[in-house]
């Protein structure tokens, strides 16, 4: 069920209106409008709503930054929808193991499966504990990244030294007591500072695993999505996120193209392009790394790399 036009036209008339900054309570509404209402990858009213909040930010936008900032919001939109769609499969869980509790009269356990084990599973379901976690970093991410790109509307896209590590386990996070598929992280003790914008660098990661998961796993008992650093030189580093799900059926080039799908029936076509754009705004670039298969401590089936600038010793 989508959500009525008046709800979205109240929404975007008070946005809109807005002399300041956009309030918390308006980011709030938004939230849920969007959970009271089920709206599940409507990218259209999305990049709307977005649109409506770069204008109360930045109301005099140049013709030439215009299509970029465009850009951008609708980029925003699409990975707020995947977000989205995080919490909602969480909420899922949680409200069919409620009811299994209800009806079998045992306690209520932080530390219970979410749900009872598939014979021969070898992903084990995620913990009760795990999916409350992902219900509130959901909800929280869902927020903040309306906050910080606003951030940067002012800062016009301010950027320095990020902590790769930290944000690898921030993503890995947020995707907590998901079904399905498992993160797993293989980092060293070395320095992983690297050039780019922390909030962007976050959502682009974000971007590339949920592409793995929505495109390249369907309905396997054992998804798993692995991810590797890697040093090149004394100035650069690698992030590599391989999954062993279907592979693409187009070539990496072609996928990061503007408006090229890489599921015919899934997905805006533009989300690794953006994800492609703001590496090469951090002065990095994207790469298939299907073929560094030494590189992975399990065997892939597909692999994208980011390579970053790292701060010279």
């Amino acid at each position: 069920m989508v959500a009525e036009r008046r709800d979205w036209t109240g929404l975007i008339h008070k946005v809109k209106a807005s002399n300041t900054s956009l309030q918390k309570e308006t980011i709030t509404e938004l939230i849920e409008l969007l959970r009271s209402n089920g709206l599940e990858g409507d990218d259209e009213a999305m990049s709307e709503l977005f649109v409506a909040i770069a204008q109360s930010e930045q109301r005099s936008i140049s013709d030439s930054l215009r299509e970029e900032v465009s850009e951008n919001l609708g980029f925003l939109a699409h990975n707020f929808n995947n977000k989205l769609r995080r919490v909602q499969g969480a909420l899922r869980s949680m409200s069919k193991y409620l009811e299994r509790k209800a009806k079998s009269g045992e306690p209520f356990q932080f530390t219970d499966p979410i749900r009872l084990p598939l014979a021969g599973q070898e992903i084990q379901p995620a913990l009760v504990k795990d999916v409350l976690s992902s219900l509130v970093n959901g909800t929280e991410e869902m927020s903040d990244l309306i906050d910080e790109e606003i951030k940067l509307f002012r800062a016009s896209g301010d950027q320095g030294f990020v902590e790769v590590t930290k944000v690898l386990r921030q993503v890995t996070a947020s995707h907590a007591g998901q079904e399905g598929y498992s993160i797993h992280l293989h980092l060293g003790e070395e320095m992983s500072d690297a050039f780019g914008n922390e909030h962007r660098l976050r959502e682009v990661i974000d971007n590339i695993f949920s592409n793995a998961v929505r495109h390249g796993f369907e309905g396997g008992a054992a998804n798993h999505i692995e991810v590797e650093v890697l040093f090149v030189g004394e100035d650069s580093l690698q992030i590599l996120i391989g999954n062993d799900g279907t592979p693409p059926t187009l070539p990496f080039g072609e996928m990061i193209k503007k408006g090229v799908r890489a599921s015919a029936s899934k997905g805006t076509g533009n989300g690794l392009y953006m994800a492609d754009r703001w590496v090469r705004e951090m002065g990095g670039h994207m790469f298939d790394a299907t073929e560094l298969l030494s590189s992975f401590r399990r065997p892939i089936t597909f692999a994208v790399g980011i390579e970053l600038k790292q701060p010279v010793s």
